[in-house]
């Protein structure tokens, strides 16, 4: 079964937002929250706006998936075990009591 990012966004009554650049992320430890301060961007009429947004959860969603990069990695191409790009993971079921290395930035 296949879940869209539509679903997942009903099912967890999320309310993403979009066109904003993110000026400073950090983990309030006093309020055990993340704080976020983000710049609205395209707004076209000058003014700068920033918005404040504080949360338990911060996702990171900074990424076109539609062509993924695979960087040249000397002996990437021989080695034998599962290599997945982030596009391709659905769940960690498969990886229970396995050891993995998860590189990226």
């Amino acid at each position: 079964m296949r879940i869209s990012a539509h679903d997942y966004v009903s099912r967890f009554q999320i309310q993403p937002v979009y066109h904003r650049t993110v000026e400073s992320a950090f983990y309030d430890q006093d309020l055990k929250k993340r704080k976020v301060k983000a710049r609205v961007n395209g707004n076209g009429d000058g003014d700068d706006v920033v918005e404040d947004y504080n949360g338990r959860f911060l996702v990171v969603a900074s990424g076109e998936t539609a062509e993924p990069y695979v960087p040249e990695v000397k002996g990437l191409r021989s080695f034998p075990g599962k290599i997945l790009r982030s596009t391709g993971y659905k769940s960690g079921k498969e990886f229970r009591e396995k050891k993995v290395l998860v590189v990226g930035s």
